[in-house]
């Protein structure tokens, strides 16, 4: 669904509901995936971060990363 909404959508709107769907089920790792195809199609360095061409790839990562281990942490999170 959220790979059709990439080419229909701006981007942040495929990413914003990608962070939703990261909390709502257990492991939702196609948000990684999406974060490649996003930066795939609006491939644009940002200078700021010294020319990182894959800066939503990286955040896709990190948001994993830490929803996994905030998800591990709770107790009422199946």
């Amino acid at each position: 669904m959220l790979v059709i909404l990439i080419f229909l959508a701006p981007w942040w709107v495929a990413f914003g509901l990608g962070i939703i769907f990261l909390f709502v089920y257990h492991s939702y790792y196609e948000l990684i995936l999406l974060g490649f195809i996003i930066d795939t199609l609006y491939n644009a360095p940002v200078d700021r971060l010294y020319n990182v061409q894959f800066v939503i790839t990286i955040a896709a990562i990190i948001l994993v990363i830490i929803s996994t281990s905030i998800k591990a942490r709770l107790r009422f999170y199946d």
